[in-house]
């Protein structure tokens, strides 16, 4: 710990407080010398002196997605867009006691990488690390509390510090192959999502470039192109389809119990 600073009792509450306040349902934090995440999407590759990430959420409304695709969209975007506020506020905390600290976006920009679309971290994966979830068939977390249903945010710190997690176990995918029939363009298989085929993908992509973008995305010399192409059209796509969410039995069950 860092001398003159106050003591880790003292900080930590500050950021239940904050987490609190913004109305956050869940956080957790995950020792970054217990994370499992591969070279490349460590969370010391944002941030070296790291010791600590937290992780924490915010439910979506199962009513969401039962909307129009536009106004969906614009939903959850308000969403993604508090997960980053929060992440800077607690960003601001750890800075005023001294540690370095980084926000990690919550959705945007993307990386391509490996034939995969992703964050700058994995932050579903850091989330089930820290005992918040597990990652069902459909590629998503499934939390004891909000299900499936779930926006992550995250900050990576240099401060040691931990916050309890939930003390309900996280729930664990059924196996039941729903989300794999739901899926309108069979994008969703046991080895996991062809981006290419998922149609909140290829929705973002003009049909005049999609050809372009495909070879692009599976060449490791065009992969930095094909990343540029996604972030500048993402924040307009819409997100057109949800069904390997809404097919899941823990779109609305909570796991909890």
């Amino acid at each position: 710990m860092h001398s003159g600073s106050p003591p880790l009792q003292k900080s930590r509450k500050s950021l239940e407080y904050i987490l609190h306040t913004e109305g956050v349902e869940f956080s957790a934090t995950l020792a970054v010398a217990e994370c499992s995440a591969p070279e490349g999407y460590h969370p010391r590759n944002v941030l070296p002196s790291a010791k600590t990430v937290i992780i924490f959420g915010l439910e979506i409304p199962a009513e969401t997605f039962s909307l129009a695709s536009r106004e969906k969209t614009e939903r959850l975007h308000r969403v993604i867009g508090r997960l980053d506020e929060i992440a800077i506020l607690l960003v601001k905390a750890l800075e005023e006691e001294g540690y370095s600290s980084i926000a990690v976006p919550s959705f945007f920009p993307v990386r391509v990488r490996d034939r995969r679309i992703g964050g700058y971290l994995s932050l579903k994966h850091l989330a089930a690390e820290a005992g918040l979830g597990s990652i069902g068939q459909n590629t998503l977390l499934i939390t004891a509390r909000s299900g499936n249903r779930v926006a992550l945010g995250a900050v990576v710190t240099e401060k040691e510090l931990h916050l309890e997690g939930p003390a309900v176990p996280p729930p664990q995918c059924r196996r039941c192959n729903r989300c794999i029939k739901a899926c309108p363009t069979g994008a969703l298989t046991e080895e996991g999502v062809d981006v290419l085929r998922c149609r909140n993908v290829t929705h973002a992509i003009p049909a005049p470039v999609r050809p372009l973008f495909g070879v692009l995305f599976k060449s490791r010399a065009g992969a930095p192109l094909a990343e540029w192409l996604i972030n500048c059209m993402a924040w307009d796509a819409e997100m057109v389809c949800s069904r390997c969410l809404t097919a899941c039995p823990y779109f609305r069950e909570s796991g909890a119990g």
